[in-house]
This record gives structure tokens, sequence and C-alpha cells, in this order.
């Protein structure tokens, strides 16, 4: 196969894998450049709305095996990026240990290609522990709150 055709074929299958990467993501844009290459992905609207997740509710899990009457909850990240526990760098915390939530209540933001989302309360409660430390890398799924049910 002729050296330019590999190169394109590697270069489609990236572009494939970043297209799926894309469609993961609560991301309605994407831009790339490096060099002599410039990517720019944009869902459609039909698509955005699918995957939208600007301010949703976080994934739940129970925190332990199920156990009859546990009230008890890990918030989730709903996908990778950087934790910001509160609005602005000197300011204070979005909730702390002790903390009383409605459902709903800003729980921190992440921050996903210079885009910040809210993580969201599933449901009213108290904070019973934070599990991340501000400017910290969270993974999908990754626990962020034990948030204990009223």
């Amino acid at each position: 196969m002729p050296a330019s055709r590999m190169e394109m074929s590697m270069d489609i299958e990236r572009l494939s894998k970043l297209m799926d990467w894309m469609n993961s993501t609560p991301l309605s844009e994407f831009e790339w450049k490096d060099g002599k290459e410039h990517i720019k992905l944009v869902k459609t609207a039909a698509a955005a709305s699918d995957v939208s997740v600007q301010s949703s509710s976080a994934p739940l899990v129970p925190a332990a095996p199920e156990e009859s009457g546990s009230k008890e909850d890990l918030v989730l990240a709903p996908f990778m990026g950087v934790a910001h526990l509160s609005p602005e760098p000197d300011t204070a915390d979005y909730v702390k240990p002790g903390s009383k939530v409605a459902e709903g209540d800003t729980l921190c933001t992440i921050e996903a290609m210079k885009i910040f989302n809210a993580v969201q309360a599933p449901h009213a409660g108290v904070v019973e522990e934070v599990l991340v430390k501000p400017g910290e890398q969270v993974s999908l799924d990754q626990p962020l709150f034990r948030l204990v049910k009223n």
C-alpha cells in the first residue's frame, strides 16, 4: 500500500476515534490544530440534545452493597475533566461535609475543554464527604461526593 494511502487510513481511524469520543461527551463542538492538521467537529442540534449534560444530575451508585434502609449514595463524575469545588479560586466551596443540599443544587463544576459543567445534587440530603480535591483531574464515574438522603 502506498505511504499516502496508509497515512490516510490512519487519519480516518483517528478521526473516527475522535468522533466516538466526542459523542460520549456533552461537548457540542471540538476543534484541534497541530501544524498543518486542523480538525473541527460540530454536533448537530439533534445529536447534541441526545447527549446534553450541561447541568444534569450526576449518576448515582450505592456506596455499599444494597442494605435494607441504606440512604447513602455516591455522586459520580458524569465525564472526565478538572473538578472545581468553588465558583472562583478565592471563594468558598459550593458544599462541604455537613452541608444540606436540595435536589439540583450545584455540588461542584467539572471543566472539560474550557467549558464548566455543573454537577448537581440528584436528591436532597446532607454531604457526608467530599472525595476529591480542588483542581483534581477526575475520570468518568469517579466518586466525587458521599451524599446521604434526608
